[in-house]
């Protein structure tokens, strides 16, 4: 099996077979194999070159056929990490590493891209909040209750827009940690000309997924409002939490196996429905190791932008503060520091949180598929190309 050192044992534990452990009295003890390949080859049993016609490293089925068995020996396998990752089965510390390496190698391309993206999409939210904002509250006058639910309109509008934003980013990043797991390094301008043609499947096949957790939580809390405004306030309750537990179970089910869809899209290029069904067949069996690794980079991307975003929080209550008795003008500066806040902080975290998803997708199809044989054959091609 595929240990953490990227070296495969024998059934003999990596030690030569019974019969050779020994050269026959007065013999030498015979040289060992080779440990690494001659310079321009790769390791035995991987093929060297780029077949005329073969499909791209990621699609679908792309497994190539490997060569003959390697030569017996005491030997151990080449471990092959042309990019971001070694092309093996990867662990909770590869996925992480290998995204902020991937952030590091490619700043242009991953936080670059977020901050075009974010700002292309949150520009025009904090306009709109603002409005939706002076509009709510017509009157410098209004109470301080009206004052506290003044900004619920522009976070709606906020997280519409964060949600377009994520959604896309989601995808094109996916097309950044491709490339870098085979050491090719990429730029904002080739990685959208590669990536916008998928930009609407990715959100569609998003649109699905959160409609499908949104719709039945919306009925279930509807239900349990108009239960507790016309019966009473404890049948409410009970029918909330009663229906309640198993749409946020659903929601969670969902959620992860649906999360490789993204991924599947641009780097398969595949449709919605196919999209789906793939991230379906990639997270059978791993449902807890996929929704444990999502949600604790999840955990760290949240901690991180919330630390980030204190000082746009911190200048919304000093400006706030500023207007006196004008509320309007007060929630105006309140809304436009949280979409700073967001911004710089969504710059900073998306790409990570994205490049974890990208990772996991690769490694599923590297422990069902042989993704990596795929992937050797295409960075040895690749040398090959720089070489000549």
């Amino acid at each position: 099996m595929h240990g953490d050192t990227g070296v495969e044992m024998t059934e003999h534990g990596g030690y030569p077979p019974p019969g050779h452990a020994y050269p026959p009295p007065g013999q030498a003890y015979p040289p060992p194999g080779p440990a690494y390949p001659p310079p321009g080859q790769v390791a035995p049993g991987h093929p060297t070159a780029t077949v005329p016609g073969a499909a791209p490293a990621f699609a679908p089925g792309a497994a190539p056929a490997v060569g003959p068995p390697a030569a017996p020996g005491w030997a151990m396998p080449v471990l092959h990490k042309p990019g971001i990752v070694a092309l093996r089965p990867l662990g909770l510390g590869d996925v992480m590493d290998g995204s902020i390496k991937a952030i590091r190698r490619n700043p242009g391309a991953t936080l670059g891209l977020s901050a075009v993206i974010l700002l292309a999409c949150l520009i025009p939210s904090a306009v709109i909040s603002a409005l939706v904002t002076m509009v709510s509250l017509p009157s410098p006058d209004n109470t301080s209750t009206m004052g506290s639910l003044g900004t619920l309109p522009a976070s709606l509008v906020e997280s519409l827009f964060a949600w377009l934003a994520t959604g896309l980013l989601s995808g094109l990043l996916a097309q950044v940690i491709g490339e870098a797991v085979l050491g090719r390094r990429t730029t904002m301008g080739r990685t959208w000309s590669s990536t916008r043609r998928r930009l609407l499947p990715i959100l569609g096949a998003r649109l699905l997924v959160d409609l499908a957790i949104v719709v039945p939580t919306l009925l279930v809390v509807g239900v349990a409002l108009l239960l507790a405004l016309n019966v009473n306030a404890g049948t409410g309750l009970v029918v909330g939490v009663v229906t309640g537990l198993p749409c946020v179970a659903g929601s969670i089910w969902l959620s992860t196996r649906t999360a490789l869809a993204a991924p599947a899209i641009v780097l398969e290029g595949v449709g919605v429905r196919p999209a789906l069904w793939r991230s379906f067949a990639l997270t059978r069996g791993v449902f807890w190791r996929t929704f444990g690794i999502i949600l604790l980079v999840s955990v760290i991307a949240a901690v991180a932008g919330s630390m980030l975003s204190v000082p746009f929080s911190l200048v919304g209550v000093v400006g706030m503060a500023a207007t006196g008795d004008n509320l309007q003008s007060g929630l105006v500066m309140v809304v436009i520091a949280s979409h700073l806040g967001k911004i710089v902080s969504g710059t900073l975290t998306t790409p990570f949180v994205a490049g974890v998803v990208g990772l996991l997708y690769i490694d599923r199809r590297i422990r069902l598929e042989g993704l990596d044989v795929t992937l050797i054959r295409a960075a040895a091609a690749d040398a090959a190309g720089r070489r000549g």
